[in-house]
């Protein structure tokens, strides 16, 4: 048992060092906040079309839209996906406002529900005009077996990549729009959590046939480097925040295929992904300092 006075000293002494440690505490999650906003900014800048310069020399995005659409319409006419009887069509009118042809045939402008100006040589289109999409697999229980197909959950997206170390296997058909391809984006299209719901990832190389559960969804498109960014943007999360009603918190199809999308040029797509790729590799740094 110390003496009174160095009771007190000690007590002086411990009290300031945890002052210090709190202020510590205090800053990392300060700065464990900042992280997450400037990942926010910096997507938010790439979709504005503010994170790199144009180039008045690349191929405008009208011209890589119609290619698509032209690419999409061979693989109808050869039988390997549907038409999409739901889909809707943005164009850019002669009097350079943007329409919707809806499925219903009705045409209507939407100018106002465009939220911000995009530079020369973009365009808005939707995620339907730039790919497929589909839903995944339900099964039974009594399906899980350890020799069976791998199927992809949420559990599965970890830090924004496939992760397969929590896998189910099942023993049920599956049909052919139901197994993933390399460059699909797997993304959660329901979940309890809010915050759950839209966390998406690039399938990777396979090293087997691979199928993706019913809560999950697979995007399909050839600019998925750059759709990838489009889909973890404040702007698209708003997309479902605002859409949702319900107690369970999800991403529709139809919210998914009509999501309104500011598509840049092909060059710029990838200066684009270049430069966040840049900058994220300088935040992951100082991620890697306060873990």
């Amino acid at each position: 048992i110390p003496s009174i006075q160095q009771i007190d000293r000690i007590m002086s002494s411990t009290g300031s060092a945890e002052s210090v440690v709190s202020t510590i505490e205090d800053d990392k999650a300060a700065l464990a906040d900042y992280v997450i906003k400037a990942k926010s900014k910096i997507l938010d800048l790439a979709i504005r079309g503010q994170l790199v310069p144009q180039d008045p020399a690349d191929e405008p995005a009208a011209v890589l839209l119609e290619r698509i659409r032209a690419e999409k319409e061979e693989l109808i006419k050869q039988g390997k996906i549907k038409r999409d009887k739901k889909e809707s069509v943005i164009f850019r009118g002669e009097d350079n406002s943007y329409y919707e042809n809806l499925p219903t045939g009705e045409v209507k402008c939407i100018d106002d529900e465009l939220p911000f100006d995009i530079p020369e040589g973009w365009e808005w289109c939707n995620l339907s005009m730039l790919g497929t999409t589909n839903i995944g697999l339900t099964y039974k229980p009594t399906d899980i077996d350890s020799t069976g197909t791998v199927v992809l959950r949420s559990c599965n997206i970890v830090s924004d990549r496939i992760d397969y170390n929590d896998l189910v296997r099942v023993n049920t058909p599956i049909r052919g729009n139901q197994y993933v391809q390399k460059n699909d984006i797997l993304i959660c299209a329901r979940n309890g959590s809010k915050a759950l719901v839209g966390k998406c990832a690039i399938i990777p190389d396979l090293a087997e046939p691979t199928s993706f559960g019913a809560f999950m969804a697979i995007y399909r498109t050839k600019c998925y480097s750059y759709i990838i960014h489009f889909l973890r943007s404040q702007y698209f999360r708003s997309v479902f925040f605002e859409g949702n009603s319900t107690t369970i918190n999800q991403l529709t199809q139809d919210m998914l295929k009509r999501a309104v999308v500011p598509f840049p040029p092909k060059a710029e797509q990838n200066r684009i992904v270049s430069k966040i790729q840049e900058l994220y590799s300088v935040i992951s740094e100082v991620e890697a300092g306060l873990n």
